[in-house]
């Protein structure tokens, strides 16, 4: 339940800005299971994916893993 604490103390405050673009978001999950599905038998057991655009810095994407786990080891 943090998360719901977290949206409650958001929604109470201001509004967030985010320079995450939701069709690159899903891009980039499909994309990695896909890789990590091409890689089964290879001792790969998830992945992470951040998609940053150099001129400005902004996030465009940020997948911390492919399924329930978060890798959180994007660098």
């Amino acid at each position: 339940p943090s998360g719901s604490i977290a949206r409650t103390r958001l929604s109470a405050t201001r509004r967030i800005a985010s320079t995450l673009d939701l069709r690159l978001q899903r891009f980039a999950l499909e994309t990695l299971r896909q890789q990590l599905s091409a890689l089964q038998g290879r001792n790969v057991g998830d992945g992470a994916v951040i998609v940053v655009e150099n001129a400005t810095g902004n996030v465009l994407a940020y997948v911390g893993s492919a399924g329930e786990s978060q890798v959180d080891g994007v660098m």
